[in-house]
């Protein structure tokens, strides 16, 4: 998995995460919670096919200091024991609440991120949260793609309305 950055009128390789070579997709995650500064954190989530011993998937942090992706946590399995493959990841914010929606052959998993505890992060750091919990599995008739959308806006423009939208491997 290769992080590219827009320099003097091109695009520059500036970080290859290691062990990433079996990655299916890559979500990027802008969190804010009420004790963060006004910027927030950058989480990358990275899914895997095949899975990980530790998960199907792994969230990096960005740290703006280094100006690189640290591990911030594996992306835990969603039902214990459980090791689906995973195909597409989208993040998505919903009344202020950061989601994750990974799309996994037979199920699409959704994720709610919590703010709880503390992380130790791989650039020895130490990170409030623990990053994303299962929240919701949804069956689906062999899920490879997902998407959000805002389909609805109040009249400040704020977003009233978000919808997931599942692509199925051939099936309705």
């Amino acid at each position: 998995m290769l992080v590219l950055e827009w320099a003097e009128g091109g695009l520059r390789v500036v970080q290859e995460l290691e062990g990433e070579g079996a990655a299916t997709d890559a979500a990027h995650l802008l969190h804010r919670n009420s004790q963060d500064d006004d910027q927030g954190w950058h989480f990358l989530v990275v899914t895997s096919d095949p899975p990980r011993a530790e998960g199907f998937g792994r969230i990096y942090r960005w740290n703006p200091l280094f100006q690189r992706f640290f591990l911030f946590t594996d992306l835990p399995a969603p039902v214990a024991g459980s090791l689906p493959r995973a195909t597409r990841a989208r993040a998505l914010t919903i009344d202020d609440q950061d989601f994750l929606a990974v799309a996994a052959r037979d199920y699409l998993y959704v994720y709610k991120w919590q703010d709880y505890g503390t992380t130790e992060v791989a650039d020895n750091t130490t990170a409030r949260g623990v990053g994303f919990e299962t929240f919701q599995q949804i069956a689906t008739n062999s899920s490879v793609d997902v998407d959000s959308a805002c389909v609805a806006f109040d009249e400040t423009g704020g977003c009233t309305s978000t919808q997931l939208i599942v692509a199925n491997l051939g099936v309705p």
